[in-house]
C-alpha cells in the first residue's frame, strides 16, 4: 500500500500544474502509473473500468481543494483512494451476459444462483427475460427485435443468461471469455461426467439456417443493453438436460466460481485454464466440415491439454501420462490397465501425426457403429475431460498440503509423482516398455547420474 500511496500522490502533484480535461491515460504518465499500479493492487485488482476509472480521476483532480492546496501528504492519498473505492462500488450493478448455445437441447428452463439456462417458446423466454431486466413487455420486445435483426436464429437455440454485477464496462470487456468458457465447461462436464447418457434426441436437431453471430448484454437500463458479435465457435452439439440434476449444476458452478469469478490468479488454475483451452480445440477440431482433416488434429489437442495440466517441462512425456491418466480419471466401464494402454497409443498418434503428418481415421465395427479407434479416441476424450473438471477438488488438495496455505505448482507435481509412484501394477509390461532407461556410461556400462 506504501508504493501505491506514493504513486497516488504523484498524480496529486502532477494536476497541480496540468487542466485534468487535457489528461489522459494515454497522454500522462502519472494517471497512467495510478492507475496500472490500482488494476494489480489486492484492494482494487479485478474492479477497475478503465474509462469509469479515468473519469473519475480527472474529476476529481478539478476540484477547488485539490487545486488551492499546497502540498499534498499520505493522507490526501489515502483519501483520494478511499473515495476512488467507494466510487467504483457505487458504481458496479447487475448485468445480464445473454450466450446462445447453438444447437444445444433443452427441454425446460434451469435456474440457479447467478445462471439461468432458458429453454422454451419465444414467448417464454421473453417472460423471463422481462422479469429479469425488469422491464415492460414492450421495452422488452423492442430489445428482442434488435438482436432478432442481427441474429435471426437467436432465439431458437437455448440461451445461457449469466447475472455478473460489476461495470458494465468490465463486463464488456469480458464477454467472450465468459462465454468461451462457459461452453467449454459444459462440454467438458458432458464428456467427464455425463457421457454415454443423456444422447442427443433423435429428432431434436431442427435448426433453420438463420444466423446466430451475437451475444447480448442486457439490463435495467436501456444503456446497458447491446450486442456483441460471436468471435469464438459458440456450438454446443449437446443435450443439456443433465442441468437439470442439481449435482451437475453444482459441479458447473463450482468450475465458474475457479475460472470466471475468482480475480486471483494462480499457476495451476493457469495451467487447468490452458487444458480447457485446448479441450476445446479438439471439439472444435472434430466437429469442423473440413474433408481433408479426420482425428488427427483432435487427438494433438486432447494430448496438448493433458500434458499442459499433468507434466512439468522436459517430463518423459508418454510414461508420466500413461501411468497418471488411469490413476486421475477411473472410468467405471475402463479397467486402469486399458486406461493406460490407450493413453500410450494417443500419444503415439499426436507424435505421428505432429512429425510425420500421418493422419487419424474414425473407425466402424460390423453394425456401422463406432469402431476400436474411435472408441478409443471417445474414451480419451473423456479421461482428459475427467482430469479438467476436478479442478476445484485439486486446488484444495494442494492448499492443504501447502504449508502456507497457497497454491503451488511444486506441490502439485509432487501429488503427481507420488502417483506415478508404484503404478507399475497398473499394467507392468507397458511399464517396463516405456519407462525411460537411465543412460550409461559407454565405457564401464554404469549409470549416468548428472
Amino acid at each position: 500500500m506504501a508504493n501505491l500511496t506514493s504513486i497516488a500522490k504523484a498524480f496529486l502533484h502532477y494536476c497541480k500544474r496540468k487542466d485534468s480535461n487535457e489528461m489522459s491515460y494515454i497522454g500522462d504518465v502519472p494517471l497512467k502509473n495510478l492507475i496500472d499500479s490500482l488494476s494489480t493492487h489486492p484492494n482494487f485488482a479485478g474492479r477497475i473500468a478503465l474509462d469509469l476509472t479515468e473519469n473519475y480521476l480527472c474529476g476529481y483532480a478539478q476540484e477547488p481543494a485539490i487545486k488551492e492546496k499546497e502540498r499534498f501528504d499520505n493522507d490526501d492519498a489515502a483519501v483520494l483512494l478511499e473515495s476512488l473505492s467507494q466510487y467504483l462500488e457505487k458504481n458496479r450493478i447487475d448485468n445480464w451476459i445473454l450466450i446462445p448455445l447453438r444447437h444445444a437441447h433443452l427441454s425446460s428452463s434451469v435456474r440457479y444462483k447467478n445462471f439461468i439456462f432458458l429453454s422454451g417458446s419465444l414467448e417464454e423466454k421473453a417472460d423471463t427475460l422481462r422479469k429479469i431486466g425488469k422491464n415492460s413487455r414492450m421495452q422488452t420486445q423492442h430489445i428482442m427485435n434488435n438482436i432478432i435483426r442481427k441474429s435471426p436464429g437467436f432465439f431458437e437455440h437455448p440461451i445461457l443468461a449469466i447475472r455478473i454485477k460489476d461495470h458494465n464496462e468490465s463486463v464488456h470487456q469480458d464477454v467472450h471469455n465468459q462465454a468461451f468458457y462457459c461452453i467449454t465447461f459444459l462440454q467438458a462436464i458432458y464428456w467427464g461426467q455425463i457421457y454415454p447418457a443423456y444422447r442427443y434426441p433423435q429428432f431434436a436437431r431442427r435448426f433453420s439456417d438463420k444466423k446466430t453471430d451475437h451475444m447480448m448484454l442486457f439490463g435495467e437500463n436501456n444503456w446497458q443493453h447491446s450486442t456483441i458479435p460471436f468471435r469464438i465457435d459458440a456450438t454446443c452439439n449437446l443435450n443439456l438436460d443433465w442441468l437439470l440434476e442439481k449435482k451437475h449444476i453444482k459441479l458447473f458452478d463450482s468450475l465458474y466460481q475457479s475460472f470466471l469469478s475468482n480475480t486471483r490468479s494462480n499457476k495451476l488454475r493457469a495451467k487447468f485454464r490452458t487444458g480447457f483451452r485446448f479441450f476445446k480445440k479438439a471439439i472444435e477440431s472434430e466437429e469442423r466440415g473440413d474433408y481433408f482433416e479426420r482425428l488427427g488434429l483432435p487427438v494433438m489437442n486432447l494430448v496438448i491439454a493433458s500434458e499442459t495440466v499433468l507434466l512439468p517441462v522436459r517430463a518423459p512425456k508418454r510414461f508420466q501420462l500413461s501411468f497418471l491418466m488411469p490413476g486421475l480419471t477411473k472410468l467405471t466401464d475402463l479397467n486402469e490397465s486399458d486406461s493406460a494402454l490407450i493413453t500410450s497409443e494417443m500419444y503415439t498418434l499426436r507424435s505421428e501425426y505432429v512429425h510425420g503428418g500421418t493422419e487419424v481415421y474414425h473407425d466402424f465395427d460390423d453394425g456401422f457403429g463406432p469402431g476400436e479407434l474411435t472408441t478409443k479416441y471417445t474414451q480419451y476424450k473423456r479421461m482428459v475431460a475427467r482430469v479438467l473438471i476436478k479442478y476445484p477438488y485439486y486446488e484444495k488438495l494442494v492448499v492443504k498440503r501447502s504449508a502456507t496455505r497457497e497454491v503451488y505448482l511444486n506441490e502439485w507435481h509432487a501429488y503427481l509423482r507420488r502417483k506415478i509412484d508404484g503404478s507399475r501394477s497398473i499394467n507392468p509390461e507397458l511399464w517396463d516398455n516405456i519407462k525411460p532407461k537411465k543412460k550409461k556410461c559407454p565405457e564401464c556400462d554404469s549409470p549416468i547420474t548428472c
